[in-house]
């Protein structure tokens, strides 16, 4: 069974998650940063690298998603 700081873990980077998606689909072509989806998120930069600590982290994150 998962715990509840498991279960917030899991929503906060599905979070992060689909606002770098929307991100990355709304604006195409201007930056994608982790400050930059930090800010659509609502989050701190710090809790965003926390969950991809590297931007290809997102990358693949989102690739799975699309697959």
């Amino acid at each position: 069974m998962e715990t509840l700081q498991e279960r917030r873990t899991a929503a906060t980077r599905e979070h992060i998650l689909n606002a770098a998606f929307e991100r990355l689909v709304e604006h195409p072509d201007e930056p994608f940063s982790h400050e930059v989806v930090a800010k659509a998120a609502g989050v701190g930069a710090r809790t965003v690298y926390r969950y991809f600590p590297a931007q290809a982290d997102f990358y693949e994150a989102l690739w799975l998603r699309l697959r």
